[in-house]
């Protein structure tokens, strides 16, 4: 099976060559790509000193370089090009410390066939991820919902085709993968498929263009000896316009539901359903100055009760605003507050019952790319 893919993959990147086309007509090239993410951040929750695993946070502050990118894209052939792409973040091992830590991103080669039907082959991009990251814009704040509370990975091991829809009308994405995500290998004969559809069905009017309906379907199988199943759906509300050179309205509604049965016989009550929604919106309003929120819900099991006392009051929200300012094209500032809540309650220092404190968080975030 291995060495059918792996001929049908080469026989579709074949087709990407022009019939006569020769080294002498083509000129290769190799464009470098870098982008950090660089924040300042000061924890204002003012913990309660009962709360031990917490109070020594209060006032805590800190530089960090969140993300480091650095890559490579060549242009190989007339329509052939290859990516690669290293990412370097800050891990917390098991003892606490903090580790640098360096991943392969990306490296994969894409087949241009035509404006509807790219091919692709490697370590790629997964069809969701990806995708919120280009509709939300603010990723070096935080990961977009999907990627953030880990319902899929942003890349992976496999192989894809993508294309748009001709007259600005939508494009689609669908790919075989590893499932395991880009952090680590495969481990058994588990695979996971993916897929997204998106459409922008009003072109005719000029301030509807960008408005866009996405859905997106994951089914995998991460463990076939259990014959763990793992699905995922969802949808995203989008649209985007430019009023005029200063004035720019950006705008998303997203919504996840995910189910993992983690073996072939589980009961109704061992299935865990996930469920989540994210609404952004960001506002350029004058001379690359952007008013920015983002509200996030997420329940981790919907099926658990105060009944059950299984996983009961596991519900978070997240809110963030701030203002961003452009610097330079390739350069973006944000100042923001970030505000975790909790439905959780714990026992204060007279063993009472009270709803967990938000975690509260003021910061300055910095975007360089070239």
């Amino acid at each position: 099976m291995k060495m059918v893919n792996a001929a049908l993959v080469i026989g579709a990147l074949i087709l990407c060559f022009p019939a006569g086309a020769s080294a002498d007509a083509f000129d290769k090239s190799v464009e470098v790509e870098g982008q950090f993410f660089f924040q300042w951040t000061y924890n204002i929750s003012g913990y309660e000193e009962w709360d031990v695993d917490r109070y020594d946070n209060n006032d805590a502050q800190e530089f960090e370089l969140t993300r480091t990118y650095l890559g490579a894209i060549a242009r190989i052939a007339p329509s052939l090009t290859a990516r690669i792409l290293l990412d370097s973040k800050r891990e917390t091992t098991e003892d606490g410390e903090g580790k640098s830590m360096a991943f392969l991103k990306y490296a994969y080669l894409d087949g241009n066939v035509a404006d509807w039907l790219h091919l692709r082959a490697g370590q790629l991009q997964t069809p969701w991820v990806s995708f919120l990251n280009w509709a939300y814009g603010y990723r070096f704040i935080t990961k977009p919902f999907s990627d953030r509370y880990g319902f899929n990975a942003s890349s992976d091991m496999g192989l894809a085709a993508l294309g748009y829809f001709p007259k600005g009308y939508g494009s689609y994405f669908l790919g075989v993968y590893n499932g395991e995500g880009f952090k680590a290998g495969e481990i058994n004969s588990g695979k996971a498929g993916h897929i997204r559809v998106s459409v922008a069905p009003i072109q005719a009017v000029e301030s509807m263009k960008q408005l866009s309906l996405s859905g997106h379907f994951r089914y995998a199988k991460p463990d076939p000896d259990l014959e763990t199943v793992d699905t995922q759906y969802g949808g995203l509300l989008h649209y985007r316009y430019r009023i005029n050179e200063n004035l720019k309205l950006n705008f998303g509604f997203e919504y996840e539901i995910r189910e993992v049965q983690p073996f072939r016989d589980a009961t109704s009550d061992q299935i865990v359903n996930s469920m989540g929604y994210s609404m952004f919106m960001d506002f350029d309003f004058y001379r690359g100055l952007a008013l920015f929120a983002r509200y996030d819900f997420l329940d981790p099991n919907t099926k658990n009760s105060e009944e059950k006392q299984i996983g009961y009051q596991d519900e978070i929200t997240w809110i963030n605003a701030g203002l961003g300012y452009r610097l330079a094209k390739s350069t973006r500032l944000a100042v923001d507050y970030q505000r975790t809540a909790y439905t959780q309650e714990v026992a204060d220092e007279d063993g009472d019952l009270v709803v967990k404190k938000p975690d509260q968080i003021i910061g300055v975030h910095v975007e360089f790319k070239f």
